[in-house]
């Protein structure tokens, strides 16, 4: 039988760079893909820092020439096998040899060279994938170049599409005056619906109306991001392509986060030692000098913003505090939100430690000693917090929204169920769920280690993640 051939194009993934999750989704996705047999590969840009790292392993392959319509750039594919994937670079040193990944002020020239780039480049190193999965608005121009080319070369016959969204509020919106290296795609396309976008040129609207299939990283968006609070002004859109939008939980690397052997945390355990994750709560509040081991301890890690709840959590802190939680907040954000959570630690400081930074050692390590997480969020479309905290055994209180409803509550009779879940965005209900938390702990501890049992127990990997795109991918070729 044909191996399945799957190209994803990407501007960012491990371990070469991150910005975002979508680094984390690409690079665990695709090697949990070979592990399935499927002939999987990569391509992304050629930064400067990767150059400056791995220059001496980099393999050429091809170089070809990229007309920008006013303008033609060299494109160099250069390549590099990472734990059996096959990851391609496209190097321009005018487009990538920058110390940013994005935020430049020609972005919009110089992703449409690197998508251009890569429609290009299929041909040229005579590798035809079956599906594309490109991933946010960088790569969603492909879709329509494909069906551009496809008019003039049957080549491009037969590739099928897959737009991965994890951020719908990146859209890439550049002035349409900006947009003269797109001048090689038919007019029609600027002078219609596709790329306009309020006098300007939207690259996910594209990639949304040309894509054959769209992804999203929980099931329960495929509803809610047609609603205005999520996808502010492509509600409309992303109505009318539904009937192509699918949800797919993400994971997490199980093998790098496993508290049964993670050397960042103070001690290892797993469901059969689960009394022994007591030492690491008892090396959490002496690393943050905070007094109580009785008292559960809640933490918080992530952008001080409304958008992930936490206005709820300074707004309602005292309340916390006073019912009987220690409380960690690690994060930056909102300036206000920052001043406000320095006052309170000041007034509470043997049961409040605010951390204004994030470092990944030690949010695993904070993870692996609290007793509850907290995630209130508004909106949330690509998180995987409460997934690190139910490996770690640390109950996830959340809101029931996006990516956090696969947290289920948890049900006395039944024994199901690994969180503790709210529903409306408001005082009451947050309230609430920490009063369910805090009977849990003091009343009835056996609910709780039931609640632990199940979390360490569940499936968050990426091979339960890579099963459903297989699946995805194999009913859009035989469709």
């Amino acid at each position: 039988m044909k191996k399945l051939k799957i190209l994803f194009v990407t501007t960012e993934s491990l371990p070469f760079v991150k910005t975002s999750n979508t680094a984390d989704f690409t690079y665990n996705l695709t090697r949990e893909l070979k592990n399935l047999n499927v002939d999987v590969r990569l391509v992304m840009p050629l930064y400067k820092s990767i150059k400056t790292q791995y220059n001496e392993s980099l393999r050429f392959v091809k170089s070809f020439i990229v007309d920008l319509g006013y303008k033609t750039h060299t494109a160099t594919i250069l390549s590099l096998d990472v734990e059996g994937v096959i990851f391609y670079f496209v190097d321009a040193d005018v487009y990538f040899d920058r110390p940013r990944i994005y935020g430049e002020r020609d972005d919009a020239e110089r992703f449409v060279f690197f998508n251009k780039a890569v429609n290009l480049m299929m041909k040229e190193i005579d590798f035809k994938p079956d599906i594309l999965n490109l991933n946010n608005y960088s790569t969603s121009l492909i879709p329509a170049c494909i069906k551009t080319k496809r008019e003039v070369d049957s080549f491009y016959n037969g590739i099928k599409t897959v737009l991965t969204i994890h951020n719908v509020k990146n859209r890439g919106i550049y002035r349409a005056k900006d947009m003269d290296a797109i001048a090689s795609l038919p007019m029609r396309l600027m002078l219609d619906g596709d790329y306009k976008y309020f006098g300007a040129v939207n690259f996910l609207k594209a990639g949304i109306i040309s894509t054959d299939q769209i992804t999203l990283a929980a099931p329960s968006l495929e509803e809610e991001i047609t609603q205005p609070i999520y996808s502010d002004k492509l509600d409309y859109l992303l109505s009318e392509n539904a009937y192509k939008t699918k949800g797919i939980y993400d994971g997490i690397d199980t093998i790098r986060y496993d508290p049964s052997k993670d050397p960042s945390i103070f001690q290892n355990f797993d469901g059969d030692t689960l009394d022994e994750r007591i030492i690491n709560k008892q090396g959490i509040l002496n690393y943050y000098s905070l007094n109580g081991f009785e008292r559960p301890l809640i933490s918080y890690i992530g952008r001080l913003t409304p958008r992930k709840g936490i206005d709820l959590i300074v707004n309602n802190m005292e309340k916390i505090i006073e019912m009987g939680f220690n409380v960690i907040i690690m994060g930056t954000g909102e300036p206000y939100y920052e001043e406000k959570l320095t006052v309170l630690e000041q007034k509470f400081p043997d049961n409040l430690s605010v951390k204004l930074y994030l470092n990944e050692k030690e949010q695993v390590r904070l993870i692996s000693g609290t007793d509850f997480f907290l995630m209130p969020s508004r909106t949330e479309t690509q998180a995987v917090f409460h997934l690190l905290a139910q490996r770690y055994g640390a109950i996830p209180i959340v809101r029931n929204t996006g990516t956090l409803r696969g947290v289920k509550e948890y049900n006395k009779f039944s024994k199901k169920g690994d969180g503790i879940v709210f529903q409306n965005l408001n005082e009451s209900d947050f309230m609430n769920a920490l009063k369910r938390a805090m009977d849990a702990y003091k009343e009835h501890p056996e609910e709780l280690r039931n609640m632990q049992i199940n979390a360490l127990n569940k499936d968050v990997s990426w091979y339960r993640t890579a099963k459903e795109y297989l699946e995805l991918y194999n009913s859009m070729i035989t469709s």
